[in-house]
């Protein structure tokens, strides 16, 4: 008998770069296992390592955010626990679709008058506009000059503060006067008290001081002319974002608290009462437990700019031993009605554990890519035979390791070939360098068998997971079946391609509790749902479709799963009795796109005596949601054709059964389309106002549920149970 192992490439150390610590019992997820070849001949048997890695400090790095540990749903995870209280991260990006203006030079000497308390003040005001910076001062006639003590240009308008005292107490004085023709500047003028409230606000105009022959020159100018001048001043003059016309907003997950700089200005804190770096103080208790959205002050718009800008934070923890942390920015910028999403929360960032020099929000600075988290991970063996045999586990494999997504964790892999169909294995998985046995156990397994003899049973479902304890029931109530299998269509770990901890819950659930009555580890076969994506395919523009990449949007799904030539669409044939055929329902690839190998797979197994396809929408639901049209228009008609026998849909978080359906009818030789998706989610109502006018349906219910699928020689039997193990619906399908 040969038996056949995945073999692996040697890993390159790069200690003391990257150190793995030594994996304990809740450092594993796993072992689980799944079909995805032939299943009387195979088996994948995987497990997920949370790898333990230490960055040396004093040099920048790159890495996606979501930065932080200690709480399973960051995306860059750093061993900072009782080594670094702060992180320091920073990046590029580019400001694109901003509205511009002609940047105006305000330099020069100018009269100012004011209305305070309704008296009329006059002031001189000398600016001096050089590469950018705005600076001057402002004296009240038969006063002494007082130097601005802050001012910047933002487009059309001049913005300086100063300290003045009016009616005997003393204010500080901002003002903010936009451009109105080349000699008048006009706005508003405000005094704030040193508390910051604001005391008094009215007009104010600013008139250039020109000489007589410049003033001559002015007035003697027809409009044409004046026209003109105003081009070419507005050709010639810088172009810079127009700070009235848009509005910036940070989407922050931190803890504890943050720091953020445009272009090296402070734009926003949260938590911090003062300092920076190591000298902040009073940082706040906060859990990063929501996204919070902070609307950046308009007078800081004028950072903004066309091109390349540098968004930059700073993160502190309350303390240094503290048991997670988190920062995970985004920048958005909403110009009239419309967000654009600069950062998204998906970007590479450069960030810096230890204190960075002191330029670091405006330098140029290169860094290194972080090191894979495969790297210096130790495989895993894996030693395996038949069950009960005399000569225990003589077989041996080495796990492939890979990278679960961009978790920093680690997915070992083995898949077992060779195998003896309808066989019981057993195996046990030794850790790196080590005897010790993962987990303390063996675990078995069982191939399918070549025949159908007196029948296989498997349990099938969708939409698993929204409260814990009911995941944890429903896989209860499957293993109560005792099945072969497990076909399962979608939104396994509700992690919408960014929750990572939302799968290891989903994984220990699975392990802990998917065993058949004579200890069988219950395989899977996995369909794709919309909660697997951040973002699906039915969302993306015609013109777009090329740069979709499934990889990146159902990232965990993706990886977690060895999917055939990497598609989301596959067959799993039993033999020559049985066939289940995965579909993707507008997900990470197009109905449409899929019709031609459906069709070529559907052709090559008309003679199947038991066909049945799963995806996650339904086509023919209750009506509670929208059906998915395009499954109908591109799929529907080739189940017609080729005489498929079920069709397992799911989404809608109810249960439902059709009549058989052919040609959009009620056919004795249709498919019945059962399921929706209801395993271990909150439910919704059946729409009975909707549901009861729709001829072909024949059972709806508002529970959660698998379906029991078994398969004899005679007949197909479908019998949905819920948690408790209760019937509630029983069909017989004769042949």
């Amino acid at each position: 008998m040969r038996f056949s192992s995945l073999f692996v490439a040697p890993v390159l150390s790069i200690a003391p770069l990257l150190v793995l610590a030594t994996a304990d019992t809740g450092d594993i997820h796993g072992p689980i296992c799944s079909w995805h070849l032939d299943p009387t001949t195979t088996m994948t048997i995987q497990w997920v390592e949370k790898a333990h890695t230490t960055i040396p400090q004093e040099r920048w790095w790159e890495a996606v955010s979501g930065f932080g540990y200690g709480d399973d749903d960051d995306t860059t995870v750093l061993d900072m626990q009782d080594k670094y209280q702060r992180l320091y991260i920073r990046t590029e990006f580019e400001g694109k679709d901003l509205p511009t203006v002609a940047q105006i030079d305000p330099t020069g000497a100018w009269t100012a008058k004011a209305q305070i308390d309704k008296a009329e003040y006059e002031f001189n005001v000398r600016f001096d506009f050089k590469e950018g910076n705005l600076s001057g001062d402002i004296t009240q006639l038969g006063g002494q000059p007082k130097a601005f003590e802050g001012g910047y240009i933002g487009g059309e308008t001049v913005h300086f503060q100063s300290t003045y005292t009016l009616l005997t107490k003393e204010y500080t004085i901002e003002i903010a006067a936009k451009r109105k023709d080349e000699v008048t500047l006009e706005g508003e003028w405000r005094a704030l008290n040193k508390e910051g409230e604001e005391k008094a606000k009215d007009k104010v105009v600013f008139t250039k001081i020109e000489t007589e022959e410049e003033k001559k020159k002015r007035e003697a100018m027809t409009d044409e002319e004046k026209k003109k001048a105003e081009e070419e001043r507005k050709k010639e003059a810088a172009k810079v974002a127009d700070p009235d016309k848009f509005q910036i907003q940070l989407r922050v997950r931190y803890d504890d608290g943050f720091i953020a700089y445009l272009n090296g200005e402070e734009i926003q804190r949260a938590g911090i009462g003062s300092g920076r770096g190591k000298d902040a103080k009073d940082i706040a208790n906060h859990d990063a437990d929501k996204e919070e959205t902070f609307t950046i002050d308009k007078k800081f718009n004028r950072l903004l700019k066309p091109g390349k800008n540098i968004l930059a934070f700073e993160g502190h923890n309350r303390s240094i031993d503290s048991s997670d942390f988190t920062l995970d920015p985004k920048l958005w910028v909403k110009v009239d009605k419309k967000e654009h999403k600069y950062l998204d929360g998906k970007n590479k960032w450069q960030f810096f554990l230890g204190e960075p020099a002191a330029n670091w929000t405006t330098s140029e600075i290169r860094s290194k890519p972080l090191p894979t988290a495969t790297s210096g991970v130790e495989p895993y063996e894996l030693r395996f035979g038949k069950r009960g045999a005399p000569v225990s586990l003589p077989h041996r494999a080495v796990s492939e390791v890979l990278e679960f997504a961009d978790t920093r964790n680690v997915i070992h892999r083995v898949i077992l070939k060779g195998l003896e169909p309808d066989t019981g294995y057993a195996f046990e998985i030794s850790e790196p360098n080590s005897t010790r046995r993962l987990k303390g156990k063996k675990f078995f397994f069982k191939t399918a068998p070549t025949r159908l003899g007196d029948g296989v049973t498997f349990v099938t479902g969708g939409d698993m997971y929204h409260k814990r304890d009911l995941l944890d029931a429903m896989n209860r109530e499957a293993a109560e079946h005792n099945p072969l299998f497990a076909l399962l269509g979608g939104d396994l770990a509700y992690a919408n391609g960014k929750d990572a901890h939302l799968w290891y819950d989903w994984i220990d659930s699975w392990h802990d509790w998917c065993e058949t009555s004579g200890d069988y580890m219950i395989p899977m076969i996995v369909a794709i749902g919309n909660h697997e994506c951040s973002k699906q395919i039915d969302s993306v523009k015609e013109e777009d479709l090329k740069d979709f990449k499934p990889e990146e949007h159902a990232k965990f799904f993706y990886s977690l799963f060895p999917l055939p030539e990497g598609k989301s669409s596959y067959a799993v044939d039993f033999a020559d009795y049985m066939s289940i055929i995965c579909l993707d329902s507008n997900h990470t690839q197009r109905p449409e796109d899929q019709v031609p190998w459906l069709k070529a797979a559907l052709r090559d197994r008309s003679k199947m005596p038991n066909l049945f396809t799963c995806y996650h929408r339904p086509t023919f639901g209750t009506l509670v949601k929208d059906d998915e049209k395009e499954v109908r228009e591109h799929f529907v008609p080739l189940f017609d054709q080729y005489g498929v026998d079920a069709a397992f849909e799911n989404d809608h978080h109810l249960y439902k059964r059709t009549m058989p359906i052919k040609g959009g009818e009620i056919h004795k030789d249709g498919t019945i389309y059962i399921g929706d998706g209801s395993w271990g989610v909150n439910l919704r109502d059946v729409p009975w106002e909707k549901t009861n006018k729709l001829d072909y349906l024949v059972r709806a219910a508002k529970e959660n549920h698998l379906i029991r699928v078994q398969v004899l020689p005679d007949r197909q039997q479908y019998d949905a149970f819920n948690g408790s193990g209760t019937r509630l619906d029983s069909y017989a399908r004769f042949r």
